[in-house]
């Protein structure tokens, strides 16, 4: 049964310096303090005798909390160039 798991993560993909070295006893993690960057992350489990697994292959994700630029405006004037023909709407008066 696992006790904890140990959550590696790093800016650097060979884990030199870990921004979080975490024992988490869930299987989710939200980190709120890490700058926008790439990380790479692993992850091994703890079990309550003190046996560690190896850890899991190496993932990577991106942090990026800046929203992306509006689009452009789009010009909807009655000059584009479309002929459309005028739409006639149908009503109880005039019908």
């Amino acid at each position: 049964m696992v006790r904890c798991y140990e959550l590696w993560v790093d800016n650097d993909p060979d884990f030199s310096s870990p921004e979080v070295l975490e024992n988490v006893s869930t299987t989710s993690f939200q980190p709120s303090f890490l700058p926008d960057e790439n990380y790479s992350w692993r992850v091994r489990a703890w079990d309550w005798a003190g046996n560690a697994s190896g850890f899991s292959p190496t993932r990577t994700l991106l942090i990026d909390t800046v929203a992306p630029p509006a689009p452009p405006k789009v010009d909807v004037s009655p000059d584009t160039g479309v002929d459309d023909p005028p739409q006639r709407v149908v009503t109880k008066e005039n019908t």
